[in-house]
């Protein structure tokens, strides 16, 4: 047999395992760990032993080891992965790999195998109108939050890539993951679902004066003309103030003096 180097063992694991599905990885956990423990080895260059050899040269000789055939619920299991959320997939998986390997399901897994898969076999949520209109506000107001409130709250950035992506390719979307959004987007999404202010309204909006280098906040008449729409970080209405028109945040204007 020509002598192999560490680096062409190396290469030849890598590619090895990478033909393995995250279920055969799995499956054949040995296998993998063997050489991802190997691998480490050589990376390190620390030396192999001729067992560690011969044996890395077995399975590569082998090459991609074949799944026991599925039944009918494993079947299922996949089938139902393909609609479901990273989180979701990840739990199905696992109970696939337990079913390959000839174990059982408590009564717990499977319930919830049951679920999961009756969830996937549902028809496609179809947004109203009206509901595509609200999906579009959550999105704006979206822009209106800060990097800080988005660090504390990752479930907000994860249903509003969901919301994204429906508005963008048409992605699948859960009515509840439309609900959550609502929920989560709340503050924003009252303020342009149902507006302080309509066109036509009079309002005070907060105006800073100076008087001999002394700024004071004052309260200066206006009429509404427009909003409330999103620009920048805030949510803003077009208002008239002394003739002339300008952009007011919400939280400037008032109804009362």
């Amino acid at each position: 047999m020509t002598r192999k180097s560490s680096a062409q063992r190396y290469r030849e694991m890598e590619l090895l395992i990478e033909l393995y599905s995250a279920i055969e990885k799995d499956y054949f956990s040995w296998d993998c760990k063997f050489m991802s423990a190997m691998m480490e080895k050589i990376y390190f260059k620390k030396a192999l032993t001729k067992k560690m050899r011969t044996k890395i040269d077995e399975l590569i000789e082998l090459g991609k080891k074949s799944m026991p055939a599925k039944t009918p619920r494993i079947i299922e299991l996949e089938n139902a992965m393909v609609d479901h959320e990273p989180r979701e997939k990840e739990v199905l998986q696992s109970f696939i790999a337990k079913l390959f390997k000839g174990w059982s399901l408590t009564d717990a897994q499977s319930r919830f195998a049951d679920s999961l898969v009756e969830q996937a076999n549902r028809a496609p949520w179809e947004p109203s109108e009206e509901d595509s209109k609200d999906i579009k506000i959550i999105t704006d107001v979206a822009r209106t939050y800060d990097a800080i409130w988005y660090g504390n709250n990752p479930s907000a950035s994860r249903v509003l890539e969901k919301l994204q992506s429906y508005i963008v390719d048409g992605s699948r979307l859960k009515e509840s993951d439309f609900v959550f959004a609502k929920k989560k987007f709340a503050g924003g999404y009252k303020k342009i679902k149902h507006p302080k202010f309509k066109s036509g309204d009079r309002a005070y909006m907060t105006t800073h004066v100076s008087y001999d280098n002394l700024f004071e906040n004052k309260k200066t008449f206006c009429l509404v003309i427009e909003g409330p729409y999103v620009k920048g970080r805030s949510v803003v209405y077009d208002v008239m103030v002394n003739g002339t028109i300008t952009i007011s945040p919400q939280h400037a204007l008032y109804k009362r003096r």
